[in-house]
């Protein structure tokens, strides 16, 4: 959901290979990095629950014709983070080594991808080889853009600005929430597209349950700060939010966005909103003993500047078959898709479903409209 009307969240687990098959993929891991194929059948970037998901299914349909470009040696269960910044889980729950999640029967090219070559169907890796393909599904998620929130980055993890967004930054909002005894306790949330639209309220609430169960809770106010109009974009779920925030006491800003944190004065400064949520000229400062940032987020650079993405950087697909609307080989699922709806790994899963039957018939020379998407999503607050 974005954060000004619509806005990963906790949803779809991610598809492990059983243990006899980890040792194989290793190996295979390890070769194809010395050598490269003519080319793949399907070709899939990224090696998150969806990318993951995705290349469970193809490695039982056309086994050896199937290619994972990931870089990572780990595999993050993002959703965790909001348990592991509450003290509910400890961080080291949330990562596998990437060969124990890796199907077997595919190619895990331990790269990441520079280049996407449309009108050849080839990538481009960041090693330098190029790797073509008879069909692409790009699964390459989302990425913080700390850098957006002027001395957010420097401040980050300096004992009072925290974020659950990050597997390094999750531990240290428990450690924080731990050391805060009185004062000001401030959440924010990003204008636009973000992973886990429920990320800022679920971190808020986490806290506020939290001192009130040490009996600090009198001693510290707690603020939550959202660009939208509204702490929630659908209705029908709108006024019970509406009631929780009132009856817990936590002072809402609406139509505010964090753009500036001045982390030695403890300072966070925000812009006043319009509806359309775009700055109206005016600006206020809320000191905060701890500040829990959502960043501004977006498509990787890759993704973003090549010929697949639309005017935001988001694959452009049909928002129902999720077929790219301008290369019918191409398919995009997950938070870098281009679809009105909250990004989260619930949507992800239904994503994969059409992604899977839609492919599957266009591989077997069909149409790539037998399945479509409904908008599906989840994440709990």
């Amino acid at each position: 959901m974005q954060s000004c009307s619509l806005q990963r969240g906790p949803g779809a687990p991610s598809v492990v290979a059983r243990p006899a098959a980890r040792r194989t993929v290793a190996v295979r891991a390890q070769a194809v990095n010395t050598r490269t194929k003519d080319g793949y059948k399907v070709v899939i970037i990224g090696g998150g629950s969806a990318g993951i998901t995705t290349a469970s299914h193809y490695s039982r349909k056309i086994p050896n014709e199937v290619a994972v470009v990931e870089p990572s040696d780990i595999h993050y269960y993002q959703p965790l983070w909001t348990l592991v910044g509450g003290g509910f889980k400890d961080v080291q729950q949330s990562k596998r080594p990437m060969g124990d999640v890796m199907p077997s029967d595919v190619d895990w090219i331990r790269s990441g991808v520079t280049d996407f070559e449309p009108e050849s169907n080839t990538v481009t890796t960041a090693d330098g080889r190029t790797i073509k393909y008879e069909y692409l599904v790009v699964a390459t998620g989302m990425q913080p853009k700390w850098h957006k929130v002027k001395g957010l980055s420097n401040a980050l993890g300096d004992g009072h600005v925290v974020s659950n967004m990050a597997f390094k930054t999750a531990p240290l909002t428990y450690k924080t929430l731990q050391g805060l005894k009185k004062g000001h306790a401030v959440f924010t949330m990003p204008s636009g597209q973000i992973k886990c639209p429920g990320a800022g309220q679920k971190a808020c609430y986490i806290t506020e349950d939290y001192l009130r169960r040490h009996g600090r809770r009198a001693n510290v106010q707690v603020s939550f700060c959202t660009p939208a109009a509204k702490i929630f974009g659908i209705p029908r779920y709108l006024q019970t939010i509406e009631q929780v925030v009132s009856e817990r006491g936590i002072d809402v800003h609406l139509q505010s966005e964090l753009t500036e944190v001045r982390g030695q004065d403890r300072d966070a400064v925000f812009n006043r909103m319009k509806p359309d949520c775009t700055p109206t000229g005016e600006q206020f400062v809320l000191h905060y003993d701890m500040l829990h940032v959502t960043p501004p987020q977006g498509p990787i650079d890759a993704v973003a500047r090549s010929p697949l993405a639309n005017a935001q950087g988001y694959v452009a697909v049909d928002k129902e078959t999720l077929q790219h609307t301008k290369y019918p080989n191409i398919f995009a699922l997950g938070e870098c898709a281009a679809v009105p709806t909250s990004k989260t790994a619930a949507a992800a899963a239904a994503e994969f479903l059409v992604v899977r039957d839609n492919l599957d018939s266009l591989m077997a020379g069909g149409s790539a409209d037998v399945s479509k998407y409904d908008g599906y999503s989840s994440c709990p607050l």
